[in-house]
């Protein structure tokens, strides 16, 4: 349940951030927007707060919003989850 919660607010990511880059702050945290995006898909698919913000906080400290565009659109393209991300949702859980 934890990986589908992270998987759909991962895609929520791509539409949203295409058209909010420059919204992005020091590149730490990504828009507002799309950070609300996030949370919101994450606990509709399951996850509890406290899991899809340290979630998304472990995103933000590794990877600017547009490197996590980046590999965001290889993984819908790959269907592979990187072994950071998959790290992430194991220690967030």
């Amino acid at each position: 349940m934890w990986m589908k919660s992270v998987l759909a607010g991962l895609l929520v990511l791509t539409g949203v951030a295409c058209s909010s880059d420059d919204e992005a702050s020091n590149g730490r945290e990504y828009a507002a927007e799309i950070r609300e995006n996030f949370l919101e898909s994450c606990r509709g698919a399951g996850g509890e707060d406290s899991y899809c913000l340290c979630v998304l906080e472990g995103l933000e400290g590794e990877y600017s919003q547009e490197e996590f565009i980046n590999v965001e659109v290889e993984m819908a393209e790959s269907g592979a989850t990187p072994p950071f991300i998959t790290g992430l949702t194991t220690r967030c859980a």
